[in-house]
């Protein structure tokens, strides 16, 4: 999910991340990113740390 410039986002957005088959692959670097709020953009996140949680926990590689 990207923000854009100028986009405005306010209280709390839950997100949920769900295995749709298979294993997927290794990340490297920074992993995968979710949620990036671009350049001029106000978001809740950047500020409180509360405007995007999890859902549910996220649980990697074969259960």
């Amino acid at each position: 999910m990207i923000i854009r410039d100028g986009g405005t986002v306010t209280g709390t957005t839950f997100i949920a991340i769900r295995n749709h088959g298979g294993l997927g692959v290794q990340t490297t670097g920074d992993d995968m990113l979710v949620v990036e709020a671009a350049g001029t953009a106000d978001a809740t996140a950047q500020i409180t740390k509360d405007g995007f949680k999890l859902k549910q926990p996220v649980y990697a590689g074969a259960i």
